[in-house]
């Protein structure tokens, strides 16, 4: 399996019960065990624990820290009744084999603790659409459940998520989501897909070079400043147009209240012991949110945790920034997204790829402290197509056959909501 950045060893596996699991190892495995030629081997464990570990988890080389930070948010996310949208994950001693592979460690006994985590079904939203608009992303989108996105949104600020893309976002054929690899929560900033203001949002709106030109290979002078291009459809992943009324106030996802009072009102101290969290700042990052979140509602919130962070320039890469909100835009017909190549579809119209993507000068988040935003009704979602555009989308798109290059134009039966 591919392991992304982290260097851990990241296998399948199978419980009793046919129960499929992900488990990783950064630490430990033996004969040097290498995910893949390009990754470096797997070191022995430290003979003796951190006495202070450090503030981010799933750094490689590491057991016990990295297993105390990922136990410790699990109990959070139950206790915030968020547990929906992430895989579970527990520590485990693991007694079995390495991969019969071809590799020099196949078959080496493995004897250790291991982190699992139950399997997350799908595949990741990024890899499946591609950064474009095509009939099986328009058909996985309209499918994609509205909940399962709101949580998300939640978790990602709740927990400070920082490095929240769609390589760590899975999604099912029947639309649920659930949010892998994250191990980068607890940090001082938030950096998410989900949330408008954050890099990661940016990126997926105007294109990765229009917000950080300078970590594009080749020359600055060429890359910079970057060009504003249509939307990536992971846009449509905006929380607020999941939202009734495009803003979710002081009304949280059910379950929430309980643990948002009792981070709000108990000291750092106590939260840290509470959850037996890594290091007392995630404690004190966690309450600052949270008390924002009981005081003052999401979105002033998310403002309030956006002025924190330094404003990025369009040029830096980096987990820390933040970005003028842009008004939300949930309907495909009315903004403009990258359409792939393959797609012959009634939103290829002349000129649409030149289109500027949406922007609102007094739609902004970032409001005065004090100031309680109600927010602003976002169009409709994409899920709620009128039946004016699927009447078009019946009669005017043309259905092509790659294989055969026949093409037939389909009826108007052929096109729901549903679908």
């Amino acid at each position: 399996m591919f392991t992304g950045a982290s260097g851990a060893a990241v296998l399948r596996g199978e419980l009793p019960g046919k129960r499929r699991v992900i488990v990783k190892f950064w630490c430990g495995l033996p004969g040097g065990y290498k995910q893949n030629n390009l990754a470096n081997p797997i070191e022995p464990c430290p003979a003796k624990p951190r006495e202070r570990c450090p503030l981010k988890g799933g750094l490689f080389g590491e057991s016990e820290c990295n297993f105390r930070f990922l136990n410790s948010l699990q109990r959070m996310t139950d206790d915030a009744n968020l547990s929906s949208v992430m895989p579970r994950t527990w520590t485990e001693h693991a007694r079995t084999f390495l991969p019969w592979d071809g590799s020099p460690t196949k078959g080496l006994k493995v004897d250790l603790d291991g982190q699992f985590f139950d399997h997350a079904p799908g595949v990741s939203i990024e890899a499946f659409l591609g950064g474009y608009i095509n009939d099986e992303a328009l058909s996985l989108l309209n499918r994609i459940d509205p909940e399962s996105v709101r949580l998300a949104a939640v978790f990602d600020f709740v927990f400070s998520e920082s490095d929240r893309h769609g390589q760590n976002v899975f999604l099912s054929p029947e639309g649920q989501m659930q949010l892998i690899d994250s191990e980068s929560t607890g940090q001082k900033s938030v950096n998410s897909m989900f949330l408008p203001g954050c890099q990661k949002f940016e990126v997926y709106r105007i294109g990765y070079g229009a917000v950080c030109c300078k970590n594009l290979p080749g020359q600055y002078e060429i890359n910079c400043p970057g060009t504003v291009t249509p939307s990536s459809p992971e846009a449509l992943l905006d929380y607020r147009c999941h939202v009734p009324g495009g803003a979710f106030g002081r009304k949280l996802p059910p379950g929430m209240a309980n643990f948002v009072s009792f981070v709000a009102h108990a000291s750092a101290e106590d939260i840290q012991t509470e959850y037996n969290l890594t290091r007392l700042e995630h404690a004190q990052r966690l309450k600052v949110r949270v008390s924002d979140l009981a005081e003052f509602g999401f979105e002033e919130a998310l403002a309030r945790q956006l002025a924190r962070q330094q404003p990025g320039d369009g040029e830096l890469y980096g987990q820390a920034f933040s970005y003028p909100i842009a008004a939300p835009c949930c309907n495909i017909t009315t903004c403009p997204f990258r359409l792939s190549v393959a797609y012959h579809g009634p939103l290829r119209t002349q000129g649409r790829e030149k289109h500027v993507p949406w922007k609102r000068e007094d739609y902004n988040a970032k409001l005065p402290p004090g100031y309680v935003m109600i927010g602003k009704r976002a169009d409709p979602p994409l899920h709620t197509w009128g039946p004016e555009f699927l009447t078009t989308l019946a009669t005017n798109a043309t259905l092509c056959l790659a294989a055969s290059g026949s093409c037939q134009a389909p009826s108007t039966a052929a096109v729901t909501p549903e679908q």
